[in-house]
């Protein structure tokens, strides 16, 4: 006796119409170039838009925290992402990235056992909490957004 396998309940699954190899269930919007995409693809186009939209949010909560303003052009022509307005007309510009090829060396610096061992024995002893190396000075975002506020509102 042979079996037949039954087709599984649910939504059709098929390969992405932009031949990336994905296979899945159809997204529900067709694209600008005509293709109706898969959920999930990796694509150069489909991963634009829900990358921008999450950076757009992201950068512009760390300017409201700040009270700064964030770029009109931030993304588009390598512009800058946000910036405060300092005393006497200065700025502090601040380009945000969550690049894994650049972070993740730094985050897993900052979580290592020395360097935290560090900061720990810092701000028990005196409240420090940044590092400052020759060319470099690394603090939380908690403390820099904090600090820039500082400014900001001294000038008001």
């Amino acid at each position: 006796m042979t079996q037949t396998a039954l087709p599984l309940p649910g939504p059709l699954h098929e390969f992405c119409q932009c031949r990336c190899g994905k296979f899945g269930v159809r997204r529900r919007k067709t694209m600008n170039d005509g293709l109706q995409h898969v959920k999930g693809c990796t694509c150069a186009r489909c991963r634009g838009s829900r990358y921008k939209r999450s950076s757009g949010a992201r950068e512009r909560t760390k300017a409201r925290r700040m009270g700064g303003e964030r770029a009109a052009l931030s993304g588009a022509l390598t512009g800058y992402d946000l910036r405060v307005p300092l005393r006497g007309g200065a700025y502090v510009v601040i380009e945000e990235t969550t690049n894994q090829s650049i972070t993740r060396g730094i985050d897993a610096w900052w979580a290592g056992k020395t360097v935290s061992r560090k900061v720990a024995r810092l701000l028990s002893l005196n409240g420090i909490r940044a590092l400052m190396m020759p060319n470099l000075t690394v603090l939380p975002t908690v403390d820099f957004e904090a600090l820039v506020r500082c400014a900001h509102e001294e000038e008001l």
